[in-house]
């Protein structure tokens, strides 16, 4: 990439933020949609505009030379154009590696634009997501205690089940 100005660099940074942040709502929205059992033509939407969120995504990482985040979200990308080409089916099992990696890409751009250390376990999740495009689902390193996922409370992506209970994924359970 070509060496950019301190200042440009942060507001491109800066501005990535904004953008990510709409980009990883829109994919929680779609995969939330896409759980509901959603079928037919809704279905083929949904899948392309997870797609393109994924794509467009890598894409802003790249031009602000966030390189953790164009891998993690090309990643997700193979995932979401294996489900759409039909090759693997969209398990529960496969939704909580999918919103892991998108909460993961939440805790990047927090840490590049601050400065400090993710601390996440990037090969691992990019080796659970490698796997997952090809229909294969490795459990995922257990999260250490106060991690930023217990701190921050309730996603919003989190489900509902039918007693009205709150239901988290399974990545997010405990022990």
């Amino acid at each position: 990439m070509v060496m950019l100005d301190d200042d440009i660099m942060r507001q491109l940074r800066a501005t990535f933020k904004a953008e990510a942040a709409d980009h990883l709502q829109a994919m929680n929205r779609i995969l939330v949609e896409l759980e509901k059992g959603s079928n037919g033509r809704e279905r083929v939407e949904l899948l392309e505009e997870i797609f393109r969120e994924a794509h467009s995504l890598k894409g802003a990482a790249g031009a602000a030379d966030i390189g953790d985040v164009e891998t993690t979200a090309h990643k997700l990308e193979n995932v979401f154009g294996a489900i759409k080409a039909g090759e693997i089916e969209l398990t529960a099992d496969l939704c909580d590696v999918l919103y892991e990696a998108i909460d993961a890409v939440e805790l990047i751009v927090e840490a590049v634009l601050t400065g400090k250390a993710h601390g996440l376990d990037l090969p691992d999740l990019h080796a659970r997501l490698e796997a997952a495009e090809k229909g294969r689902i490795i459990a995922g390193k257990k999260q250490e205690a106060g991690s930023k996922k217990q701190a921050r409370g309730i996603p919003w992506h989190w489900r509902k089940c039918s007693s009205s209970k709150i239901v988290p994924p399974r990545h997010y359970w405990p022990g």
